[in-house]
């Protein structure tokens, strides 16, 4: 009898996860949120609360499910089952944080770009960051930031600071001498002999020239050769930009 019963619940229960149109009574239950992954407290709570709303609507799991990854591009995946009737099991389950730009977003391992209080502090103090020209980075090019922090080591990110311009001008400023830096784009490949040279032009620079406004560019960007020249301004205004387009 037991056994019965057990199969008539479970046929209910899969009936009422096909019928679009669910009584809101039946979504006024406890609801068991698991969350996978690194979140921020303040993320954490608002999902709550938009959990809270979405349970007094008449949605199916899979309606719920696509809500609250539209509400929040940093949830990668969504599963909803239910517990019984009226108590319903959501698990999310967070994208990875692949590094931070202009300090105040972060670019996700799904290629989203989402807030960066999204993530705890510890989180975000461990990744690359990464400034572009723009205040809010363009979807267009995502995909080329995403290939070219790839290719650049965690050493050179603790070297230098990057600054998108775009595509082809991508500027990299030695954090231990701003009088330094390096003009690359998106296909550069960042070979350890290339910043050996680099390094060792510095050094030559170091030794002969004097500290004045003068910024020194080391463009990397054509197959076996640095080009070396010499720019006015601190390297992150239109100005500089411009000096650098001009030789292209």
């Amino acid at each position: 009898m037991k056994s019965l019963r057990g199969i008539f619940y479970s046929l209910y229960l899969f009936f009422a996860c096909l019928c679009v149109a669910i009584r809101a009574d039946d979504f006024h239950g406890l609801l068991h949120l698991c969350v996978q992954g690194d979140i921020s407290s303040k993320t954490f709570l608002s999902l709550k609360r938009s959990l809270k709303e979405l349970e007094k609507t008449s949605c199916t799991p899979l309606l719920l499910s696509t809500c609250i990854k539209d509400a929040f591009p940093v949830i990668e995946a969504v599963s909803v089952n239910y517990l019984s009737k009226k108590n319903k099991a959501v698990t999310v389950s967070m994208s990875t944080p692949s590094f931070i730009i202009n300090q105040k977003y972060v670019l996700t391992s799904t290629g989203k770009l989402v807030d960066v209080d999204n993530f705890t502090p510890q989180q975000r103090l461990s990744l690359p960051t990464f400034t572009v020209a723009e205040e809010k980075p363009r979807a267009l090019f995502l995909d080329g930031y995403r290939k070219f922090i790839g290719r650049c080591s965690s050493d050179l990110c603790e070297r230098f600071s990057v600054t998108w311009y775009d595509p082809t001008i991508i500027a990299l400023h030695d954090k231990n001498d701003f009088r330094f830096i390096l003009i690359a784009d998106e296909q550069t490949e960042f070979l350890p002999s290339l910043l050996e040279q680099c390094t060792h032009i510095q050094k030559i620079i170091s030794s002969r020239a004097k500290s004045t406004g003068i910024k020194w560019c080391l463009d990397v960007r054509f197959k076996d050769q640095i080009i070396l020249f010499s720019v006015r301004g601190n390297g992150h205004e239109k100005g500089f930009y411009e000096q650098i387009a001009y030789r292209n």
